[in-house]
């Protein structure tokens, strides 16, 4: 018996739109499924496509009862462990634990609607950043349920999470961050401060960096890993992307500060560890720093921001993106610009400033060469009318009409007329 699958689309009293496909399956059982809401008939018509597209090249899903958390917990999750950071995966978990599984957690999965997640993202008392991440997980989790064939269509795939306003990230000047330094000179965890404002590394990446690791010969480090808290457990993990496995260059008053830290340091293979040569807690580090900023006359910042402070000090230094980039450890350039926009207007007009100054000297010579004539030269009295004759004076290479004795600032490059 051949198998079929019919598909329409249909409004509800609710207003929403909903797309119904009635199917056979070889045996001759028939079955429908709802899918939707949509918010109008376009997008019901662009699902009922993709539907009928799916089920023609595929077999039809059968009928089940797993719940929307039985299919993260007991299916999703297990296997996205093997394919992502220890970290990653925990955040995952709490993420859903959190917040999907108490309000739709109980749904069947091919009953789960785009409404109902559109509901949830805006009960939520989260910023904009942290729906769109739920957002994420969520519509990874779906797309791999279509591709094993226990639904149709993803209910997260048209919708839209909440757009994240831009904020610029809070940093501290030059000289707040040496106030900051100098002040705290004698806090067991200043050489971490210094260090992660000297160079950008992540907090993780500070805290998994090994005495082996850092080569005082040639003045470089290198990221190999990284220590994370996976459920407040301790562990050592791979560096967050492929570009974040990099060497830094060390200057030379780091060098000495980390020389002198080693010698009064213990015997731990890590170049930062508490009193026990155990491991430091990340979080134990932030709560440190925060505690140490309520005595100095400086903004208040998190931890994180440190690397946000040296990133846009070097910006502001002028020094190239793609090198702060790489030296940050960032996948793209592009994102490297998107974070710290704020940074480069500075940048943008020492660049003006810069190239303006590469044409001054000509221009002075060009002004000495076409002959202008100044107010003094032509002696004419400010308040005398001025003539036609002397509205369309010019001399030499300058083609922008305007009363003789007017002389600008800096004379455009221009050809004589022939």
């Amino acid at each position: 018996m051949t198998s079929w699958t019919r598909g329409s689309i249909i409004q509800k009293p609710n207003g929403r739109w909903y797309v119904l496909t009635n199917h056979r399956d070889i045996t001759g059982k028939r079955f429908q499924r709802w899918h939707g809401g949509y918010d109008n008939k376009r997008q019901a018509n662009h699902a009922l496509s993709h539907v009928i597209k799916d089920l023609g090249n595929g077999p039809v899903p059968a009928p089940n009862n797993m719940t929307v958390q039985e299919f993260f917990k007991d299916r999703w999750l297990p296997v996205k462990e093997n394919t992502v950071r220890p970290s990653t995966h925990d955040s995952y978990r709490r993420m859903l634990e959190n917040h999907l599984y108490p309000t739709l957690g109980h749904i069947p999965v091919q009953h789960l609607t785009p409404e109902q997640l559109t509901h949830l993202y805006q009960t939520l008392q989260l910023s904009a950043k942290s729906i769109r991440n739920l957002h994420g997980v969520i519509k990874t989790g779906f797309k791999d349920a279509t591709v094993w064939n226990l639904i149709h269509i993803s209910p997260a795939e048209h919708i839209q999470p909440p757009r994240i306003p831009r904020h610029e990230p809070q940093t501290w000047t030059t000289d707040q961050t040496n106030t900051f330094l100098t002040q705290t000179r004698h806090h067991e965890h200043n050489m971490l401060w210094l260090l992660g404002v000297m160079t950008g590394m992540r907090r993780g990446e500070l805290l998994g960096l090994r005495w082996k690791d850092i080569n005082f010969d040639t003045g470089q480090l290198h990221i190999q890993q990284t220590l994370v808290s996976v459920a407040y457990k301790l562990v050592i993990s791979e560096p967050k992307t492929k570009k974040s496995r990099r060497i830094i260059p060390l200057g030379k008053p780091v060098l000495s500060a980390l020389q002198r830290h080693q010698h009064d340091s213990s015997t731990s293979e890590l170049v930062f560890a508490g009193k026990d040569q155990s491991p430091l807690h990340p979080d134990m580090v932030s709560k440190s720093f925060d505690r140490a900023l309520k005595e100095i006359p400086v903004p208040r910042i998190r931890f994180h921001d440190l690397r946000h402070t040296f990133a846009t000090l070097a910006l502001s230094a002028n020094i190239p993106v793609k090198i702060v980039s790489d030296l940050m450890g960032h996948a793209t350039v592009a994102f490297t610009l998107d974070t710290y926009a704020h940074a480069l207007p500075t940048a943008h007009r020492d660049a003006i400033n810069t190239i303006t100054e590469l044409f001054k000297d000509e221009n002075q010579h060009h002004r000495m060469e076409s002959g202008w004539k100044t107010g003094n030269q032509n002696n004419k009295d400010p308040d005398q009318k001025i003539s036609d004759q002397d509205l369309y004076e010019w001399r030499g290479q300058d083609l922008n009409l305007r009363p003789s004795g007017y002389e600008p600032d800096e004379l455009p490059n221009c050809s004589t007329p022939r």
